[in-house]
């Protein structure tokens, strides 16, 4: 336009990529994910399982069950997935007497989507 006298607006584009840039990158969650613990990790007796949905399960529940090495699925509780697609559920790894070493899978279920994870109890 004239009356900016061709000063940087042809380059408004190059600008508000730059400016794009400046935002926080967010990896998108398909459907479910387990952030903590990690895989392999060890975890103590009583351990927070954590992680993250889309954000279009707002207000849906996230069921967590362990599986010791060996023995049968033990339902941990649910978490509500937050507005902005986070979920928690507190877990007792096994009991006292559950010596160190043993291993367990962690599953979390919402809305037929599976994720499961591998632990050892620490």
């Amino acid at each position: 336009h004239p009356s900016f006298a061709g000063v940087a607006i042809h380059h408004y584009d190059s600008y508000r990529k730059l400016a794009d840039r400046t935002q926080p990158i967010v990896e998108p969650v398909e459907t479910l994910r387990i952030t903590s613990p990690r895989e392999g990790g060890k975890v103590g007796r009583f351990t927070t399982v954590s992680g993250v949905a889309a954000t279009k399960y707002a207000g849906s529940q996230v069921k967590v069950s362990l599986l010791p090495e060996g023995d049968i699925w033990y339902e941990q509780g649910s978490g509500e997935v937050s507005s902005g697609g986070r979920w928690q559920v507190d877990c007792h790894i096994g009991s006292e007497v559950t010596p160190a070493g043993t291993r367990f899978t962690i599953k979390a279920e919402l809305e037929g989507e599976v994720v499961e994870i591998h632990v050892v109890k620490g």
